[in-house]
C-alpha cells in the first residue's frame, strides 16, 4: 500500500502541473501619424501569459535596421504620432531600467532589433508586466521608438526616464483576446491495468486518478 500511496502522490503532482490558465492578448501595430490618428497597420504582437510569465511574439514591417526601444506606455491612446500613449507604464514610480533590473518601469521591455531585410521579429519574455491584476497592461499601448534604449545607463538627462530612445515610430493598443483553461490530464502517466480486482488498493488508486482533476479544480 505504501507504494500505491507514493504513486498516487506523484500522480496528483503531475495533474496539478498539467492544470494552468493561459491568458492571451493582442496588439495591432500602426505607423505613427504626427498630429493625427494612425490608419496603416504595420504589424501585430501576440501576448501570452501563463502564471506570472508573459511572452510576446509578432513582427513589424518598415522599421530601419538596428535596435529600437520597445515599451508599454500608460494610456490606451495612439493618436498624435503615438504621443497620446503617454509615458512608460510606471505605477511604482521607479526609474527607467533594463528588463532584468529590479528597479525598472513595468513597461520597460528593452529593445527589439530590425535586420537588414526590414521585418522586425518580436520575441520578448517578461515576468513583471502582466495581463491580469491591479497593474494589468491590457488597454494600454505598446510603443516602438526611433532609437536604441540605453536601459537607463546613458549620460543623457532622458536616460533614467525614457532610455533616450527618441521619437515614436509605431504603436498599438493591447486588447484581451481570450482566456483558456488547460484542463488537467493524466496523459503521460503510466497506464493502469484495464481490469483490477474490485476493492483492491489498485482499484481505489485508479478511481482517485480518474477523479483527481475534479478534486484539484475544487481546491485550487
Amino acid at each position: 500500500m505504501s507504494d500505491l500511496r507514493h504513486v498516487f502522490a506523484f500522480s496528483l503532482i503531475a495533474v496539478a502541473l498539467a492544470t494552468s490558465e493561459v491568458i492571451r492578448g493582442r496588439a495591432y501595430i500602426f505607423k505613427a501619424v504626427p498630429n493625427g490618428l494612425p490608419s496603416q497597420i504595420v504589424g501585430s504582437i501576440d501576448f501570452e501569459q501563463t502564471g506570472s510569465f508573459l511572452k510576446l511574439n509578432g513582427s513589424i514591417l518598415g522599421l530601419a535596421p538596428g535596435q529600437h526601444g520597445f515599451h508599454i506606455h500608460e494610456k490606451g491612446d495612439i493618436g498624435n504620432g503615438c504621443l497620446a500613449a503617454g509615458a512608460h507604464y510606471n505605477p511604482h514610480k521607479l526609474t527607467h531600467g533594463a528588463p532584468d533590473d529590479s528597479n525598472r518601469h513595468v513597461g520597460d521591455l528593452g529593445n527589439i532589433e530590425t535586420p537588414p531585410d526590414g521585418f522586425t521579429p518580436i520575441s520578448v519574455s517578461d515576468s513583471l508586466a502582466s495581463l491580469t491584476g491591479p497593474y494589468s497592461i491590457v488597454g494600454r499601448s505598446v510603443v516602438v521608438h526611433e532609437k536604441i534604449d540605453d536601459l537607463g545607463r546613458g549620460t543623457s538627462d532622458l536616460s533614467k526616464t525614457t532610455g533616450d530612445a527618441g521619437g515614436r515610430l509605431a504603436c498599438g493598443i493591447i486588447g484581451a483576446v481570450e482566456e483558456v483553461t488547460v484542463e488537467a490530464t493524466t496523459a503521460g502517466l503510466p497506464p493502469l491495468p484495464l481490469e483490477l480486482p474490485q476493492g483492491s488498493g489498485a482499484s481505489k488508486l485508479a478511481s482517485c486518478l480518474i477523479f483527481a482533476p475534479v478534486l484539484l479544480r475544487n481546491f485550487l
